[in-house]
């Protein structure tokens, strides 16, 4: 199932958006798809980080 979400952007977001995208040889819908899902990776990863660390730093040596 397909959702959609509006987003706004300034001209000059729309405009390096545009371009990145070309440049990557993909619609601008993939690159900003591409772009969410690297941080929502990222932000799960560091997550998952800061887990462990608090698991090991629990734990007496």
């Amino acid at each position: 199932m397909i959702k959609r979400f509006p987003l706004q952007f300034t001209e000059t977001e729309h405009r390096a958006m545009k371009v990145a995208a070309a440049q990557a040889g993909i619609s601008m819908n993939q690159f900003i798809r591409d772009a969410l899902q690297e941080k929502i990776a990222r932000q799960n990863a560091d997550s998952e980080a800061s887990t462990v660390l608090a698991k090991a730093s629990e734990k007496p040596a």
